[in-house]
């Protein structure tokens, strides 16, 4: 289960590295227990195994086994160190708090510029009640607040119970083993990135402690008692009943005719031309989008444009409209997804790769098609051909 975790994302390397010291830990203990080490041994062995062919993978075709993570160390093909920089910048960036300009933070102590923004001292010792009370702030949209304190904020369960883990006296052996296991993980998760699900597995070590000490509380005072009762209650009603909400919905849309569509038409702005696309275009289109990482209903191939995700179209030396266009279609994309909510100004900015997506509609290398009345803030633009394209102008 560890190797497979790691398959399905390297966040799971922390937490296989910890249970592997963990077990190494119980092997040092019982010195006599050669068994316990070949255990510890099969454990680590085993997992790496399992988890090994992606990250082989990715070292043949990238040259970097964790990419395009630890850029420093191994590099990495279509990666930069600037947008690796850029990259790491952003994971920074979640949590209570702004991190200074890039300007600032070179001009920072190396000290000070780790323990800045998100990741000042005092946030950082707050960060268990702004991640409970501020869920919004550790997730890259939460769309309404009651959904994100349902979804995303582990609630006051683990707030509430966790601390009065401090004021337990003689607490079993196993209690003090899972907060071993937990502190270097929620450590790692201050320093690397406040993402709220990547607390997940960490949450669900720390199920049996808010287990315990409820327990512990429905034998203690009654005012106490009651109060755990009633923080239990509330704390599993509210998601359960956000979750209930969204789900009957979600099933009564489905049990109508089109009610599929409709439902993901209103929820979703991207399906209106994700429909359109799925129906419309050839089975062979390939897509690039901009401002538009959401590609799944699409059911064609696709990939992001947006420079900063990867180095395969040289925008830096990218002049004209042609040769814009040239570089699309040496990818074989054949449209292009513009969603101006997060690509915005496409007709008015100054900005160099949009002008020249201007440029090319006006010269008509790339087409307009489609009109999407629901979501007008998406535009889609069909690739001239070679044979189409206007013997004369350019950018």
């Amino acid at each position: 289960m560890a190797g497979a975790a790691m398959a399905v994302k390297m966040q799971g390397i922390p937490y296989f590295g910890v249970l592997l010291l963990a077990a190494l830990y119980i092997c040092w203990r019982r010195r006599t227990r050669v068994s316990l080490w070949q255990q510890a041994a099969a454990f680590g062995l085993i997992g790496a195994a399992i988890a090994s062919p992606w990250y082989i993978k990715s070292w043949i075709i990238t040259g970097n086994p964790v990419y395009p993570f630890a850029y420093s160390i191994f590099g990495g093909k279509q990666w930069s160190e600037e947008q690796a920089a850029t990259y790491t910048r952003h994971q920074k960036g979640f949590g209570v708090g702004e991190l200074p300009s890039a300007k600032e933070l070179a001009q920072m102590h190396p000290l000070a510029r780790i323990f800045c923004g998100p990741r000042r001292p005092d946030r950082l010792l707050l960060a268990p009640i702004y991640l409970t009370f501020l869920p919004w702030e550790f997730e890259v949209a939460f769309g309404f607040k009651e959904t994100a304190f349902a979804m995303q904020s582990p609630g006051p369960l683990y707030l509430g119970f966790v601390f009065l883990l401090l004021g337990w006296r003689r607490s079993p052996r196993t209690v003090l083993m899972l907060v071993l296991l937990i502190v270097p993980l929620w450590a790692w998760w201050l320093y690397s990135m406040q993402l709220a699900r990547y607390l997940l597995p960490t949450l669900l070590l720390l199920a049996p402690l808010v287990a315990y000490s409820f327990q512990r509380c429905l034998g203690a005072h009654r005012l106490v008692r009651g109060t755990a009762v009633g923080l239990m209650v509330c704390g599993v009603a509210f998601p359960m009943w956000v979750t209930f909400c969204s789900g009957y919905a979600s099933s009564a849309a489905h049990l109508l005719p089109n009610g599929r569509d409709e439902l993901l038409l209103k929820q979703l702005d991207v399906y209106e031309p994700s429909l359109y696309i799925s129906k419309h275009l050839p089975a062979d289109a390939k897509l690039l989008t901009y401002g538009e990482p959401r590609v799944f209903y699409f059911n064609r191939d696709a990939m992001w444009g947006d420079p900063g995700h990867h180095q395969l179209i040289p925008y830096d030396r990218i002049e004209t409209s042609q040769e814009l266009v040239g570089a699309y279609r040496a990818l074989g994309i054949t449209h292009v997804l513009i969603n101006e909510m997060y690509f915005p100004d496409l007709m008015t900015s100054q900005d160099k790769l949009k002008t020249l997506i201007r440029c090319a509609i006006d010269e008509g290398l790339l087409t307009p098609m489609g009109y999407f009345p629901r979501h007008p803030h998406f535009r889609l633009l069909r690739v001239a051909a070679p044979a189409e394209e206007p013997k004369a102008g350019g950018a």
